[in-house]
């Protein structure tokens, strides 16, 4: 990682056709600390046209599929999509969280993968995960408290899902990641 470059957080949330078997993107968002979002549908998943839906679960067909917020001619192959996030991303070392970050991992980088494009050098090699900076902070720093939030938004949609875990971010684990950083608060 270049330590030149200036840390900056991004929360990472994709939504995809299922949890069993063989698993494709739908959707992806990424929300950075100073509230910029990045938010994109696959038109991948679903060609030919309609096959997305066919092969996605029951689950999908019925909440994930109606929360999309871009309409279909709007969505966008993985080409397209990894080029405008690593503009998103831009010249920073980048630390993506996620509330499910193997997931976020696999679909992130895959979207790089299938663009064939590499992923840049400063970025980390996986998805840092949420819960496990929550959970460090209830037993190592018990002064802190994480005030439940009430979600606001569209469940199962990618940019209310990463603004939702922002929020959450901004509201105490990023005090939390900065004491194990030694950061000076």
């Amino acid at each position: 990682m270049n330590n030149k470059l200036k840390l900056k957080h991004f929360v990472v949330d994709t939504e995809f056709t299922q949890l069993q078997g063989t698993s494709e993107l739908i959707s992806i968002a990424i929300v950075s600390e100073d509230g910029e979002e990045y938010y994109a549908v696959s038109k991948e998943w679903d060609e030919p046209q309609g096959r997305g839906e066919q092969t996605s679960s029951q689950f999908v067909k019925n909440i994930v599929v109606p929360a999309l917020k871009t309409p279909r001619n709007e969505w966008k192959y993985f080409k397209e999509m990894a080029e405008e996030i690593e503009e998103f991303v831009g010249e920073c070392t980048p630390i993506f969280w996620s509330d499910a970050a193997d997931l976020e991992t696999l679909f992130l980088f895959h979207i790089f993968k299938e663009a064939r494009k590499e992923i840049p050098p400063n970025w980390p090699s996986k998805c840092s995960e949420l819960k496990h900076l929550a959970t460090i902070g209830l037993y190592r720093y018990p002064g802190i408290t994480l005030v439940p939030r009430t979600f606001v938004g569209t469940k199962h949609n990618a940019l209310d899902d990463a603004r939702f875990n922002m929020c959450i971010w901004k509201d105490g684990l990023e005090l939390i990641w900065k004491k194990e950083q030694g950061l000076e608060l």
